[in-house]
């Protein structure tokens, strides 16, 4: 599983986003509270944020704590939209760049929070063949999550929303899933404007989601985050959810589990 945060508001830090409240993001490369699957989200890290004329993207491959002085870089930049996620690769996929969250592609970021079991093994092939040409050439390494990401914005490219597209993703891997297997399937996509998420699984238990309508330790706006990251100020987001966060506020739609979820 990884771990993720994310804001929408006006020009801040991003480095709260990593390193501020009480059960900061990046304690939670080494001691999260609520994983389904693993212990530590230590695999990389990543962060991505939007200036009023660029997205910039911040990533490496070692876990977090790694580099002391990266929360003073980012102390000093500054962003309106922002999302950073910790990395816990999948079972059976290379730790490396590659595979390094968030995503990123003319202006869009995504985040996975969740898993494809088996997915090189048996299901790799059978998705990387639904994405057009142009989705073949995006694509670096062999991740489910970054697997999705490139379908995803296939979708998206063709005129659907991120919501239905993510669902439609979700509905697909879940049609893929043999009796008893599990896929948690958090998704998050950012742009300069709102942060879109799909808080569901294709079968199985739902990971844990945490909404601040006040934005937590980057305040000025909603936030989310895998785990809270303050004691006040966070509710639970309800299983098999969509949330859409934009500096108006946030809106929450219960839409249930896909098909036999």
């Amino acid at each position: 599983m990884c771990r993720f945060a994310a804001r929408v508001g006006p020009p801040a830090s991003p480095a709260p986003l990593l390193f501020g409240g009480t059960h900061t993001l990046a304690s939670q490369a080494w001691a999260p509270r609520e994983l389904l699957h693993g212990s530590v989200n230590a695999d990389g890290w990543g962060v991505a944020w939007w200036t009023a004329d660029r997205m910039v993207r911040f990533a490496r491959a070692e876990p977090v704590w790694y580099d002391p002085e990266i929360r003073d870089l980012l102390e000093v930049q500054s962003g309106t939209t922002m999302i950073a996620v910790l990395r816990n690769a999948t079972p059976g996929l290379p730790v490396g760049r590659a595979g390094l969250l968030p995503f990123v592609h003319e202006g869009w970021a995504f985040a996975l929070n969740g898993f494809i079991p088996r997915f090189r093994e048996r299901h790799l092939r059978a998705f990387r063949e639904r994405m057009s040409d142009a989705g073949w050439q995006r694509v670096v390494g062999v991740s489910d999550a970054e697997t999705l990401f490139h379908l995803l914005v296939d979708r998206m490219e063709a005129g659907a929303d991120a919501l239905s597209a993510m669902r439609d993703l979700r509905d697909a891997v879940a049609a893929r899933l043999e009796p008893g297997e599990e896929a948690p399937l958090t998704m998050a996509l950012a742009d300069a404007e709102a942060v879109s998420i799909l808080h569901s699984s294709a079968h199985g238990p739902v990971n844990s989601l945490w909404l601040s309508p006040t934005g937590g330790p980057v305040p000025g706006g909603p936030a989310v985050a895998s785990e809270a990251l303050t004691p006040e100020g966070w509710e639970r987001v309800p299983d098999h959810s969509t949330v859409r966060l934009t500096r108006d506020g946030v809106v929450v739609e219960v839409i249930g589990p896909a098909s036999g979820g």
